[in-house]
């Protein structure tokens, strides 16, 4: 198995179990850069992420980790560029899968000047690309190009293959395209296809990342 599957396999366990206790972890500390949410951006990318953040105690991440950012200032200032970056590429990914309308618009209001102000100050390329991502989401602007309008509807239908459209490689039926909702496997809960078919001819790949979620 090639170090990408493995590390697959290790984060899609992780989410699967851990992610309720890694949410907890992270409401106990009162800073936004912690070993708990480092931990949640690392498994952003998973179903069991997209699945947890549908759920009554994932819906407000978003939101909450906007509010750290946006008041506590002493960690705030203290953050070097890694971790700005890492803290900012957390908080796009749950802007993407959970929506901004859930930030409040003060928290927004005293955030984006910030932000700003780290995208002059850090000058390293995943940090800057970060920053500006989440000031196009949350001020709802194009910065560069085409901006997050155009990129964050791609984002989040990468996101969402597998949980809102037929894991199936090929398919594209989503349970909006169809009026119905997709099959789920029994056993994860977070993967769907459009048919059995699909769901057999996936299970040879699905197999290895498929975990009884703790939540």
């Amino acid at each position: 198995m090639h170090l990408e599957s493995e590390q697959d396999v290790i984060l899609s366990e992780l989410a699967a179990k851990y992610l309720p206790k890694l949410l907890e972890t992270y409401k106990k500390r009162d800073y936004p850069f912690n070993t708990a949410a480092t931990l949640m951006n690392m498994v952003t990318h998973t179903p069991y992420f997209i699945r947890f953040c549908q759920q009554p105690e994932g819906e407000k991440l978003a939101a909450l980790h906007t509010h750290r950012l946006a008041t506590q200032g002493f960690h705030r200032d203290h953050l070097n560029e890694d971790n700005v970056g890492e803290t900012c590429q957390f908080l796009s990914s749950l802007l993407v899968t959970i929506g901004s309308t859930t930030v409040d618009q003060k928290d927004k209001e005293a955030l984006l000047p910030t932000l700003k102000e780290w995208r002059k100050r850090y000058r390293g390329e995943f940090a800057k690309e970060t920053i500006g991502r989440c000031i196009d989401q949350l001020s709802h602007k194009g910065a560069s190009g085409l901006g997050m309008m155009f990129l964050e509807p791609m984002m989040k239908a990468q996101l969402e293959k597998g949980v809102e459209i037929c894991k199936s490689a090929k398919c594209s039926v989503s349970a909006k395209s169809i009026g119905h909702e997709l099959m789920q496997c029994s056993r994860c809960k977070c993967v769907r296809y459009c048919c059995i078919e699909h769901q057999r001819a996936d299970w040879p790949e699905h197999k290895r990342l498929c975990f009884q979620p703790n939540f």
